[in-house]
């Protein structure tokens, strides 16, 4: 299998094709708001999955990291260094060290926890794209941690989980195989679909520029779902959307929505 690889990170949309009273399919695409409504706040903080919620988005995407005490946590990096006012390695530090520090624009705001945000949508039906985090740091127990939330919550149904640490998606597979598991895939790959079903797995996140027809029409052919990040422009949001690909991340969900409104009457602003 040939690789070549290059580095992207960013946002993601779903896009479902279902059919209509009259027996005809139509496209229905569902927009997840990447690390909540992050093109307005502070990415994966409480503030930016509510404005997502009250944005009645279709799924929100999120990271999540093992803290030293058992403690699952909302953030993207490793460390707090970049996106709140303290310092030091997540895996390193207890929740209660971590909540002695605010989130950087968010002075009232603390890393929140994976319950804090399954609290959130409780009452919505929203979709919750988990990414694993372990890829860097690996972290002990942080599988086990995870599905002991997701059923305590009853979010079985809702969950879809990526990562770029595939070896964890079948520990999870193994364990939950009837879950929504996805492998992430931050480089140009030939035959995704392929790499999918070698996993065990039946659906695949791939970064937007690594998506074209053929991609797609292989992906669909093999009954591969395809979910796509880190869309953010409408250009791209065009393309992806006419392509017919089954989800799309993005920072901005309200340009999406637009975008598929609108697809063919003209220029999105």
């Amino acid at each position: 299998m040939e690789i070549v690889c290059t580095k992207h990170y960013t946002s993601f949309v779903i896009l479902i094709f279902e059919k209509n009273e009259s027996g005809v399919c139509e496209m229905s695409v569902q927009i997840f708001a990447h690390r909540g409504y992050s093109s307005r706040a502070m990415e994966n903080s409480m503030t930016a999955f509510q404005m997502a919620k009250q944005a009645n988005v279709d799924g929100i995407e999120l990271d999540v990291h093992l803290t030293r005490d058992g403690e699952i946590v909302v953030i993207h990096d490793e460390s707090l260094d970049r996106t709140t006012t303290g310092t030091g390695w997540i895996g390193q530090l207890s929740y209660s060290q971590i909540s002695n520090y605010s989130l950087l624009s968010l002075e009232n705001e603390i890393v929140p926890t994976l319950s804090n945000v399954f609290e959130l949508f409780l009452d919505k039906k929203t979709r919750i794209n988990i990414e694993l985090k372990n890829q860097l740091v690996p972290y002990k127990g942080i599988v086990e941690k995870v599905i002991q939330l997701i059923e305590h919550y009853g979010m079985e149904q809702r969950v879809i989980l990526s990562s770029f640490h595939h070896p964890s998606l079948m520990e999870l597979k193994k364990l939950r195989p009837t879950w929504e598991i996805a492998p992430l895939i931050d480089c140009v790959m030939v035959k995704p679909w392929k790499y999918a079903k070698f996993l065990g797995m039946n659906q695949v996140h791939l970064h937007y520029s690594a998506i074209d027809e053929d991609v797609v029409v292989q992906c669909n052919q093999n009954n591969i779902k395809i979910r796509t990040y880190t869309v953010n422009q409408v250009k791209d949001m065009q393309r992806l959307v006419e392509l017919g690909i089954d989800a799309i991340i993005t920072n901005y969900p309200t340009r999406l929505r637009r975008v598929i409104d609108h697809l063919g009457d003209g220029v999105i602003e």
